[in-house]
């Protein structure tokens, strides 16, 4: 019932469902940030949380590649995973 903290893993991608974020894809990296070539790992949970910064999280938004929550095609794209920041 608690949370997970996955250190050395960098999320790919966001599977949705419909409106519904159903997994995250990671990828188990190396110190530096190279691949390690391990198989990815597919995360389920209830709750996600995108704290990437300012680089890493609207990058996380654009593999997942959904119009929607794409931050160059959708003027309130903040809304969908951040309803405290005012668009």
């Amino acid at each position: 019932r608690g949370a997970s903290l996955l250190v050395q893993t960098r999320a790919e991608r966001l599977e949705l469902q419909g409106d519904r974020i159903a997994a995250l894809h990671c990828v188990p990296v190396q110190t530096d940030g190279r691949p390690q070539g391990q198989a990815a790992v597919r995360i389920v949970a209830r709750h996600y949380v995108v704290a990437g910064g300012a680089i890493n999280s609207p990058a996380l938004l654009l593999r997942t590649a959904r119009p929607s929550i794409n931050p160059k095609r959708s003027r309130n794209w903040r809304q969908a995973f951040s309803p405290n920041i005012p668009a």
